[in-house]
């Protein structure tokens, strides 16, 4: 029986699309979301798919199939579905014909995801390509990615899909935006697609988080996380993030060997900013963490300093879940995440007395702008404005 190939609507068919194991990547992507690790529907198809390609053109002239009114051109046993208006049928075909093939026209969105997140895997960071890889498996299986080309994917189908998830706020929102716009870009730039249908798609704004974490809270949550062995081991991570200002990413990512000689500081040679900045990330630690730090380091068998009661390294979205438990227990307001300890640590340095610049380093930031646009948080601390107001003039 001849196969049929619907490439011109909705119900477009791939029958030669098969779902294979690849050793490289892997058969499902265990995506963490609200704390539960969950399988990606379809992702073997989306990351691993393999589909034989269509013969070479030329192909014969199209004809009409008046059963299901529409233009149909024929290769091999495959009868590949044009459109229903004649002249777009045409068009079609001829953008086969200079293509050389009906699958470089017609390669499903399956198969442009699953190059992207091959080169991703080669180029950008873990965390970067674990990002992409669940919000692009996701945009997939919601757009039905191995039953629509890539070249007919529309702008529509993004917001479907970021409609499709409410819980997500404006944060979750940008990442999954920017990942499917750089999926495309990346289709531009590779010759796979013409243009990008997303260029016109604006990620929300980044909203400042104006949540804290003050002295009150924090002692609340290191009382709350003691009723557990489990919960008493993230105690260390609760006083690395109070007292580093380090991305809970850096404290779940840092390893013994990324300790100093003299303990006073991690070195991290992998870091959010590596590409930007072209030097490792040096944390420096009070005294408290300090001590902290070397005691772990001492009693390590893992690679990582931070680790869960079971001996494996904490995660970032691990850290995010306890603090959300932890938030939730103690009826806290719903800024009180892992982040915000890096905003009051920066907002703490500022009242402080060190200068603008000092604490830009200190954060790893290559300028003051984002420290003054993001951190500084300094509306709230309104006895010291109080205090510096006065001493203006005397």
């Amino acid at each position: 029986m001849l196969g049929v190939v619907e490439v011109a609507s909705s119900n477009l068919v791939i029958p030669t699309y098969k779902a294979l194991n690849h050793n490289g990547l892997g058969l499902f992507l265990c995506a963490a979301f609200e704390g539960r690790h969950r399988r990606v529907k379809n992702y073997d198809r989306i990351l691993t798919g393999s589909r034989k390609p269509w013969r070479s053109c030329p192909m014969k002239k199209p004809w009409y199939w008046k059963a299901r009114k529409s233009w149909y051109v024929s290769d091999g046993k495959t009868q590949i579905r044009l459109h229903e208006d004649e002249a777009t049928a045409y068009k079609i075909w001829q953008e086969i014909q200079r293509a050389g093939s009906a699958g470089d026209i017609f390669a499903p969105l399956a198969s442009l995801a699953e190059n992207f997140l091959r080169h991703a895997k080669r180029t950008v960071s873990e965390g970067t390509y674990d990002r992409y890889a669940y919000y692009v498996a996701d945009f997939c299986n919601h757009a039905s990615a191995d039953r629509i080309p890539a070249r007919e994917a529309k702008a529509e189908n993004l917001y479907a899909w970021i409609e499709s998830r409410p819980a997500w706020g404006d944060w979750a929102q940008r990442g999954a935006i920017a990942a499917v716009k750089r999926m495309f870009a990346w289709g531009v730039e590779q010759g796979i697609v013409d243009r990008s249908p997303m260029l016109a798609v604006k990620r929300p704004a980044a909203k400042r988080r104006e949540q804290l974490i003050d002295d009150a809270q924090h002692a609340a949550m290191m009382q709350r996380a003691r009723h557990s062995r489990a919960s008493r081991v993230f105690r260390q991570v609760l006083v690395a993030l109070r007292h580093s200002g380090a991305r809970p990413g850096e404290v779940a990512a840092v390893k013994v060997g990324d300790v100093s000689p003299d303990g006073s500081a991690w070195v991290l040679q992998e870091h959010k900013t590596a590409g930007k900045t072209g030097r490792p990330r040096v944390v420096y630690l009070s005294p408290c963490l300090a001590t902290l730090t070397k005691i772990l380091a001492a009693s390590r068998k893992s690679t990582n300093l931070f680790v869960n009661a079971r001996g494996e390294p904490w995660t970032r979205n691990a850290i995010r879940c306890r603090m959300r438990q932890l938030r939730r227990a103690l009826g806290l307001p719903p800024g009180v995440v892992a982040y915000a300890y890096r905003h009051s640590w920066t907002t703490k340095a500022l009242t402080g007395g060190a200068d603008i610049a000092t604490v830009a380093e200190l954060l790893g930031h290559t300028s003051t702008e984002m420290v003054s646009r993001h951190y500084g948080h300094l509306d709230q601390a309104k006895e010291h404005l109080k205090k510096a107001a006065a001493g203006v003039i005397k």
